[in-house]
Protein backbone atom coordinates (compact mmCIF):
# COMPACT_ATOMS: atom_id res chain seq x y z
CA UNK A 1 0.00 0.00 0.00
CA UNK A 2 3.22 2.58 1.23
CA UNK A 3 4.00 1.84 -2.45
CA UNK A 4 1.17 2.06 -3.94
CA UNK A 5 0.74 5.61 -2.58
CA UNK A 6 4.53 6.24 -3.12
CA UNK A 7 3.38 5.85 -6.91
CA UNK A 8 0.54 7.67 -7.05
CA UNK A 9 2.59 10.96 -5.70
CA UNK A 10 5.21 10.51 -7.95
CA UNK A 11 2.28 10.43 -10.61
CA UNK A 12 0.86 13.76 -9.49
CA UNK A 13 3.89 15.20 -8.97
CA UNK A 14 4.88 14.67 -13.17
CA UNK A 15 0.81 15.54 -14.21
CA UNK A 16 1.35 18.54 -12.49
CA UNK A 17 4.62 19.91 -14.00
CA UNK A 18 3.43 18.42 -17.29
CA UNK A 19 0.05 18.95 -17.46
CA UNK A 20 -0.52 19.64 -21.08
CA UNK A 21 -1.32 16.07 -22.93
CA UNK A 22 0.56 17.31 -26.17
CA UNK A 23 4.05 17.19 -24.49
CA UNK A 24 6.53 14.76 -26.45
CA UNK A 25 5.70 12.25 -23.43
CA UNK A 26 2.05 11.52 -24.74
CA UNK A 27 1.61 9.62 -27.59
CA UNK A 28 -1.35 9.11 -29.55
CA UNK A 29 -2.79 5.22 -29.07
CA UNK A 30 -3.75 5.03 -32.59
CA UNK A 31 -0.08 5.69 -33.70
CA UNK A 32 1.48 3.33 -31.20
CA UNK A 33 2.73 -0.70 -31.99
CA UNK A 34 -0.38 -2.61 -31.94
CA UNK A 35 -0.70 -6.05 -33.33
CA UNK A 36 -4.41 -6.47 -34.64
CA UNK A 37 -5.39 -10.29 -35.50
CA UNK A 38 -8.93 -11.29 -36.46
CA UNK A 39 -9.91 -14.79 -35.67
CA UNK A 40 -13.17 -16.26 -37.96
CA UNK A 41 -12.06 -19.78 -38.13
CA UNK A 42 -10.50 -22.52 -36.28
CA UNK A 43 -6.52 -21.74 -36.67
CA UNK A 44 -2.93 -21.52 -34.53
CA UNK A 45 -1.26 -18.23 -34.35
CA UNK A 46 1.81 -17.07 -32.50
CA UNK A 47 2.38 -13.29 -30.62
CA UNK A 48 4.73 -12.01 -29.41
CA UNK A 49 6.06 -14.87 -26.98
CA UNK A 50 2.73 -16.58 -27.09
CA UNK A 51 0.85 -19.27 -29.04
CA UNK A 52 -2.95 -19.33 -29.23
CA UNK A 53 -5.08 -22.38 -30.13
CA UNK A 54 -8.03 -21.43 -31.46
CA UNK A 55 -10.95 -23.42 -31.79
CA UNK A 56 -13.90 -21.75 -33.86
CA UNK A 57 -17.81 -22.64 -33.55
CA UNK A 58 -20.35 -21.17 -36.13
CA UNK A 59 -22.91 -22.06 -34.07
CA UNK A 60 -21.65 -20.86 -30.33
CA UNK A 61 -24.55 -18.71 -29.45
CA UNK A 62 -28.73 -18.21 -30.50
CA UNK A 63 -29.24 -14.61 -31.25
CA UNK A 64 -32.88 -13.91 -31.63
CA UNK A 65 -32.66 -11.33 -34.10
CA UNK A 66 -29.76 -13.33 -36.32
CA UNK A 67 -30.15 -17.10 -35.36
CA UNK A 68 -27.09 -18.58 -34.80
CA UNK A 69 -23.68 -16.44 -34.41
CA UNK A 70 -20.27 -17.80 -33.81
CA UNK A 71 -17.44 -17.25 -32.09
CA UNK A 72 -14.45 -19.04 -29.99
CA UNK A 73 -15.11 -22.25 -28.44
CA UNK A 74 -11.79 -22.44 -26.87
CA UNK A 75 -8.80 -20.52 -26.97
CA UNK A 76 -5.42 -22.59 -25.14
CA UNK A 77 -2.44 -19.51 -24.92
CA UNK A 78 1.02 -21.57 -24.85
CA UNK A 79 4.04 -19.73 -23.23
CA UNK A 80 7.39 -21.90 -24.10
CA UNK A 81 5.03 -24.70 -25.15
CA UNK A 82 3.45 -24.73 -21.78
CA UNK A 83 -0.59 -24.27 -21.46
CA UNK A 84 -1.06 -21.32 -19.07
CA UNK A 85 -4.75 -19.91 -19.97
CA UNK A 86 -7.86 -21.45 -21.51
CA UNK A 87 -10.77 -19.10 -22.03
CA UNK A 88 -14.17 -21.01 -23.29
CA UNK A 89 -16.92 -19.29 -25.05
CA UNK A 90 -16.14 -16.02 -26.44
CA UNK A 91 -18.54 -15.01 -28.67
CA UNK A 92 -19.16 -12.97 -31.09
CA UNK A 93 -21.69 -10.37 -29.84
CA UNK A 94 -21.20 -7.98 -32.66
CA UNK A 95 -22.43 -10.61 -35.19
CA UNK A 96 -19.53 -9.83 -38.13
CA UNK A 97 -18.60 -13.78 -38.09
CA UNK A 98 -14.99 -12.86 -36.25
CA UNK A 99 -13.43 -12.15 -32.88
CA UNK A 100 -10.82 -8.87 -33.15
CA UNK A 101 -8.21 -9.32 -30.85
CA UNK A 102 -5.29 -6.11 -29.95
CA UNK A 103 -2.05 -7.22 -28.38
CA UNK A 104 -0.26 -4.44 -26.68
CA UNK A 105 1.63 -3.46 -23.21
CA UNK A 106 -1.14 -1.81 -21.71
CA UNK A 107 0.54 -1.75 -18.49
CA UNK A 108 3.76 -0.98 -19.33
CA UNK A 109 5.32 -3.84 -17.79
CA UNK A 110 7.47 -5.23 -20.45
CA UNK A 111 4.54 -8.23 -21.12
CA UNK A 112 2.16 -8.46 -24.22
CA UNK A 113 -1.62 -8.04 -22.96
CA UNK A 114 -4.32 -8.11 -25.16
CA UNK A 115 -8.29 -7.10 -25.40
CA UNK A 116 -11.47 -8.74 -26.69
CA UNK A 117 -14.70 -7.05 -27.81
CA UNK A 118 -17.35 -6.59 -25.09
CA UNK A 119 -19.59 -5.49 -27.92
CA UNK A 120 -19.25 -2.88 -31.23
CA UNK A 121 -17.30 0.12 -28.94
CA UNK A 122 -15.69 -1.79 -25.38
CA UNK A 123 -13.21 -4.39 -25.13
CA UNK A 124 -12.23 -6.20 -22.23
CA UNK A 125 -8.85 -6.57 -21.25
CA UNK A 126 -6.58 -9.61 -20.34
CA UNK A 127 -3.10 -8.82 -19.19
CA UNK A 128 -0.06 -10.87 -18.21
CA UNK A 129 0.50 -11.23 -14.90
CA UNK A 130 4.16 -12.74 -14.46
CA UNK A 131 3.59 -13.83 -10.41
CA UNK A 132 0.66 -16.31 -12.42
CA UNK A 133 2.61 -16.66 -15.56
CA UNK A 134 -1.00 -16.05 -17.07
CA UNK A 135 -3.39 -13.62 -18.44
CA UNK A 136 -6.00 -12.54 -16.39
CA UNK A 137 -8.90 -10.04 -17.41
CA UNK A 138 -8.78 -7.18 -14.85
CA UNK A 139 -12.15 -5.78 -14.86
CA UNK A 140 -11.34 -2.38 -13.58
CA UNK A 141 -9.73 -2.17 -17.20
CA UNK A 142 -12.86 -3.15 -18.68
CA UNK A 143 -14.25 -0.10 -20.82
CA UNK A 144 -11.49 1.64 -21.26
CA UNK A 145 -11.01 3.91 -24.17
CA UNK A 146 -7.55 5.03 -24.55
CA UNK A 147 -6.53 8.04 -26.49
CA UNK A 148 -2.92 8.61 -25.59
CA UNK A 149 -0.46 7.38 -23.54
CA UNK A 150 2.75 8.03 -21.26
CA UNK A 151 4.86 5.25 -21.36
CA UNK A 152 7.11 7.05 -19.14
CA UNK A 153 5.28 8.16 -16.46
CA UNK A 154 3.10 5.14 -16.75
CA UNK A 155 -0.37 7.28 -17.71
CA UNK A 156 -3.40 6.83 -20.10
CA UNK A 157 -5.78 9.54 -21.18
CA UNK A 158 -9.34 7.89 -21.95
CA UNK A 159 -11.32 8.93 -24.55
CA UNK A 160 -14.44 11.03 -23.83
CA UNK A 161 -17.64 8.67 -23.21
CA UNK A 162 -20.46 9.78 -25.43
CA UNK A 163 -18.88 12.70 -27.22
CA UNK A 164 -16.10 14.79 -27.79
CA UNK A 165 -15.70 17.12 -25.06
CA UNK A 166 -12.44 17.32 -24.01
CA UNK A 167 -13.40 17.60 -20.22
CA UNK A 168 -14.98 14.02 -20.55
CA UNK A 169 -11.31 12.77 -20.86
CA UNK A 170 -10.02 10.84 -17.81
CA UNK A 171 -6.71 10.27 -16.76
CA UNK A 172 -5.47 6.55 -15.22
CA UNK A 173 -1.90 6.24 -13.35
CA UNK A 174 -1.08 2.56 -14.17
CA UNK A 175 0.44 0.07 -10.70
CA UNK A 176 1.05 -3.06 -12.10
CA UNK A 177 -1.96 -4.51 -13.16
CA UNK A 178 -4.29 -1.72 -11.55
CA UNK A 179 -5.42 0.94 -13.15
CA UNK A 180 -6.81 4.10 -11.05
CA UNK A 181 -8.43 7.08 -12.20
CA UNK A 182 -6.70 10.08 -10.76
CA UNK A 183 -8.16 13.18 -12.53
CA UNK A 184 -11.00 13.99 -14.74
Amino acid sequence: MKRELLVLFFSFHSIFYSQSFDSKEWILFENEDITHYTISKSEKCNIDKFTFEIVWDNQLTHNEKFGYLGGIKSMKIYKDNILINTILNITDEIGLGEIYFRFYDYNFDGNTDFTLPINSKWEKYYLFNPTNKNFQNYVDWDYLSIQKVNKKDKLTLSHPDGNSEIDNRKLYSIIGQKILEIQK
